[in-house]
């Protein structure tokens, strides 16, 4: 029961501003340049936000979207939408006006929060057939500025701060602070929809605060640590891992400038100690230096090749308990300097753990980042879950793994292999307005079903094979994950993406995507004329 500190997020806010105050919060760049803000200043524009949503008619309860990338406006929209008792409503930047529409239907939202004219356009295009949809707010200029019922994120502000003397308004805000409990709703988080429409899973207060405590309890991040926020706050691992984790743990947030395109600069420049990201980061990082340590001249590749070995050594004592002896750690320390500090200094220098989860990735990935000093955890979880399930510890962990149930749940193998789990705490609501989908998560004795093919090792680690939909049965009989092999390609320096294939056939064939930046590096290198990409790609 050491999890439930707070009676629920919005309370878990508070007491965090009264406690930090002045100290940074969140790092953000903006006209250029990165900027400190403080708890407060944060808590102030959010409750000019809270009561701004409060003017335009919005009830507790309520669901009010969010349609952006991540940026600062982002986390304050949340927290305004917290702090006024409504429901979070998630929808990616990319979403087409088709899956905006479900959404916002499904979810009865009633403001929505777009970031641009882009996002702004898919809205007027649905918005006849949203009719709970009563306003929209742009977090950029747009036109034509006389739009019905659309407001700039400014405009939202200025009312709200107007409203900031009104004892009346900020007492009613205080009610609502009070109001939720955990069980319930904080927000809809909803599922990729790789099979139809995504299902709006329904993520309570109780469910972020338990996934909060023990993803901090087994990684102890606070004050001094610098997170580093750039995957989409649409996805339950950044939402909860990366923003509510360090907000409980009073840890700051160092937000990119553009989640796309610049989020390796943004890291060189702030030097963050932690973050959680999706395989395709660390794919391409390792890619690109594999194909640095491929063209490099022979007595540098050498001594990469070396260091690694050194590395990969002591990466193997370390999952074996074993002490690592004195020459070792001594060459170790000569292999820092020399190699894997211009390693993590792609990271900003300062990176101690990151972490990544969402998509299985590849065991050598892991081993790299492991043997130059930069250990990668690799995390278990889904949507229903908040995002966590089971994750390795910097102190107990085996590559390959994906490491042990977190504290307070219970994990099992049921038929077929799939990996169980039971947290009353952990698993959310249901889906939204879909009760049949909500009854089938669940078995009948209360456990619920990941879709996630397992192994468990005599250690007590957990290995996920596939989606237990996803796997391939060829014409011998045999069964095939083709994720294994999608991650073995995806290892090469020339591949970006792999589908493997072969359901019913007596052989396997793949489709793959290449990585342009590597192909014309290795074009450029080996002097291959060439008029465009299109034309290298069948040389």
């Amino acid at each position: 029961e050491d999890w439930q500190v707070w009676k629920n997020l919005s309370d878990m806010w508070v007491s965090q501003v009264r406690r930090y105050g002045d100290r940074v919060m969140v790092v953000s760049k903006r006209d250029g340049r990165w900027r400190d803000l403080s708890w407060n200043e944060v808590d102030r524009e959010a409750k000019k936000l809270a009561l701004g949503l409060m003017s335009l008619g919005m009830n507790v309860g309520d669901s009010v979207a969010i349609f952006s990338k991540t940026r600062l406006d982002w986390i304050q929209a949340c927290l305004g939408i917290l702090l006024a008792g409504g429901r979070l409503v998630c929808i990616y930047h990319t979403d087409s006006p088709p899956q905006c529409e479900h959404i916002i239907t499904n979810s009865d939202t009633t403001i929505c929060f777009a970031e641009e004219q882009e996002q702004l356009d898919k809205l007027m295009e649905i918005r006849g057939r949203c009719p709970t949809l009563q306003s929209v707010v742009v977090f950029e200029p747009y036109e034509p500025k006389d739009l019905e019922d659309v407001l700039s994120y400014h405009d939202l502000l200025k009312r709200g701060e107007s409203l900031l003397g009104d004892e009346g308004c900020l007492r009613a805000l205080q009610e609502r602070l009070e109001k939720p409990g955990t069980d319930d709703a904080f927000a809809l988080i909803y599922t990729s929809g790789t099979t139809g429409f995504p299902k709006g899973a329904v993520i309570t207060h109780g469910n972020t605060l338990f996934c909060c405590w023990a993803f901090t309890k087994l990684f102890p991040i606070g004050e001094n640590d610098l997170a580093f926020c750039f995957l989409p706050l649409a996805h339950a691992g950044a939402l909860t891992l990366t923003l509510f984790s360090s907000l409980s743990a009073g840890c700051p947030l160092a937000v990119a400038e553009d989640m796309m395109n610049t989020a390796m600069e943004d890291m060189v420049e702030t030097g963050p100690t932690w973050m959680f990201c999706t395989p395709r980061l660390y794919e391409k990082v390792y890619n690109q230096i594999m194909g640095i340590i491929e063209e490099a001249p022979w007595f540098r590749k050498k001594l990469i090749l070396s260091a690694l070995k050194v590395g990969y050594r002591i990466s193997a004592l370390k999952q074996e308990t074993r002490s690592v002896p004195v020459g070792t750690r001594l060459l170790n320390t000569l292999c820092h300097l020399l190699v894997f500090r211009k390693i993590k200094d792609m990271f900003g220098g300062r990176m101690r753990v990151p972490f990544t989860g969402g998509a299985p990735i590849a065991k050598k990935i892991i081993e790299f980042f492991d043997a130059v000093g930069m250990p990668l955890i690799e995390v278990f979880g889904q949507t229903e879950t908040s995002s966590i399930i089971m994750t390795n510890r910097l102190d107990d962990y085996k590559i390959g793994s994906v490491g042990k149930p977190i504290p307070g749940i219970k994990v099992r193998l049921g038929q077929d292999n799939e990996i169980q789990v039971y947290a009353p705490e952990l698993i959310c609501r249901g889906y939204n307005k879909d009760p049949e989908a909500s009854k089938s998560i669940l078995t009948q004795d209360g456990w619920l079903q990941t879709g996630d093919i397992g192994e468990m090792d005599q250690g007590g680690y957990y290995y996920v094979v596939d989606r237990k939909k996803y796997i391939i049965i060829n014409s011998a009989g045999k069964n095939i994950a083709p994720q294994y092999v999608e991650n073995i390609l995806k290892t090469h320096r020339f591949i970006s993406q792999a589908i493997a294939y072969g359901e019913g056939r007596p052989y396997m064939v793949a489709l793959f995507t290449l990585d342009e930046a590597e192909v014309i590096r290795h074009a450029r290198d080996n002097r291959i004329i060439y008029t465009d990409f299109r034309e290298l790609t069948k040389n």
